[in-house]
This record gives structure tokens, C-alpha cells and sequence, in this order.
């Protein structure tokens, strides 16, 4: 994950993170490969409906096309692909979140994107409803590249003021010739009300199959993800305090949450 911030001060930084993906109606289908990941016991990881505020009565899929609907009334849902960090030992810290959507019998590229952004230091959470349109892939024919145009509804971060504007730029990318498997890169710019960009930030991901030896191999690598992202985010947060970086307080919270 990048993290560049480009005014008033600029301050970047990078930090490792893993990802899992799977279909959020099967989270079993991920966990059940190896006794230490759960979707209900304590484990070392674990997939939890309530991290997420999936719904208990109806499929994610049909939850997820219902917010779709709400921007386009025909939009329909095939496929649903999630991508996220789970609970580690118990800890939770999940900046971002993002439910792929693909049309029905279609594998061309996805049509759809929710969002789901929690922030810091409030824990409040907040779903951004986006279709994706095809972007630029005029240097790179090869890979698949969709994007979607937004406006800044929650209060993410305590350095970034309410009027802004999101560019997510979501792109799926072949296997390179070193034998890495197939890349999916995730780029959001932020801008600011005279559309100068303040802050840049990313994933780039390798994807691996979810094997049992691959889920416990991230354990070994690396056991307390989720705990150095929530001590991350908040030593960087003093780095830009030290840098004089104006502290934005929360504004009145509005009554009505989780909008589009």
C-alpha cells in the first residue's frame, strides 16, 4: 500500500499489507482450507459477518445489488468478488474494503463497485455505490482497466477537509514473466474544490491461489497485520501533525449513515 499526500505538506509512505478475496456469500470456501482460519470459532484468522455489516438475512449479492440500484435502477448483479483484510487474533483495522461486481454471464471486466470505508479515529462506516466505466488501456492492451468519479461523504481522516473529490482507478493486470501470478492495482486520487489533487494513495497486489499452505504462509510471514496497520496509521498521523498539517475536526455527524 502507497500513501503520498502532496499538499499543504508533502508526506509519503508505504506499507506492507495482505488481502484476502473470495465470494462474501461463501466465506467458508476461503476458510475451510485451513484450521487457522474460521468464520466462527477463535482463530489466529477469521472472516466475521459483523466486521463487515453483512446482512443476516439475504445474500450479500443481493444486498450489494440493492445499493447498486440505488445509482442505476436496472443494474444487475452476476458475480461478487471481496476483497479485505480479515480479523487477526482477534484485532480488526480496516481502513477500505471493496465488493467487485460483475454483470451476469459476463467475465469481460466488473461493472460495479461498493466501497466500504471505515475511519479513523471514529470507527464509523460508510459504503461509496459507484459504476465503473472502462478507463485508458491504450499502453497496456493487455490489461483491464475501469474507473468511477465520486464525491468525499464521510470524514475519513482528521487531515482532510469534507469538499473533495474521489478517482478510483481499478486495474487487473496479466501474470509478469517472473512467474508472479496476476496483478490487481487499486489507485485513488483525492482532489481538492479547484480539482488540484492533494492526496494519492494505492494497493498494488499480487494475486496467489488461496491454498491451505498459502493462508497459513501469511500467518508465518506475517501475524499481526492488522495490529501494525492500526499503529501505522496513527504514527503517521503525528508525523503530520509534526509537519504542521491543519487538524480537521469532525463535523456534525449526520443522522442518516451508510448512504450512496
Amino acid at each position: 500500500m502507497s500513501h503520498r499526500r502532496l499538499s499543504p505538506a508533502a508526506h509519503a509512505f508505504t506499507h506492507d499489507v495482505v488481502y484476502v478475496w473470495f465470494d462474501p456469500d461463501r466465506p467458508e470456501s476461503l476458510t475451510d482450507r485451513h484450521w487457522t482460519w474460521s468464520t466462527g470459532r477463535f482463530r489466529p484468522a477469521r472472516i466475521v459477518a459483523d466486521d463487515y455489516g453483512w446482512p443476516g438475512d439475504e445474500p450479500v449479492a443481493t444486498w450489494i445489488e440493492g445499493l447498486l440500484r440505488l445509482v442505476e435502477p436496472d443494474f444487475a448483479v452476476g458475480e461478487v468478488r471481496f476483497l479485505t483484510q480479515p480479523r487477526r487474533w482477534g484485532w480488526l483495522f480496516n481502513p477500505i474494503s471493496l465488493y467487485l461486481v460483475w454483470p451476469p454471464g459476463s467475465d469481460d471486466r466488473p461493472t460495479g463497485a461498493v466501497l466500504e470505508v471505515t475511519n479513523t479515529p471514529w470507527k464509523e462506516r460508510h459504503h461509496y455505490v459507484v459504476t465503473l466505466e472502462s478507463g485508458d488501456t491504450i499502453d497496456a492492451p493487455e490489461t483491464t482497466v475501469v474507473e468511477a468519479t465520486f464525491s468525499k461523504d464521510l470524514h475519513v481522516s482528521p487531515f482532510l477537509p469534507s469538499a473533495m473529490t474521489y478517482h478510483l482507478q481499478i486495474s487487473e493486470r496479466p501474470p509478469a514473466s517472473d512467474g508472479a501470478g496476476p496483478r490487481l492495482d487499486i489507485a485513488i486520487s483525492v482532489s481538492d474544490e479547484a480539482g488540484d489533487t492533494v492526496l494519492e494513495t494505492g494497493m498494488k497486489m499480487v494475486r496467489q491461489p488461496a491454498t491451505g499452505e498459502g493462508l497459513v504462509g501469511t500467518l508465518r510471514r506475517d501475524a499481526f497485520p492488522t495490529h501494525r496497520t492500526s499503529v501505522g496509521i496513527h504514527y503517521q498521523a503525528a508525523r503530520l501533525l509534526a509537519k504542521g498539517v491543519p487538524f480537521v475536526p469532525h463535523p456534525k455527524r449526520s443522522k442518516s449513515r451508510g448512504s450512496t
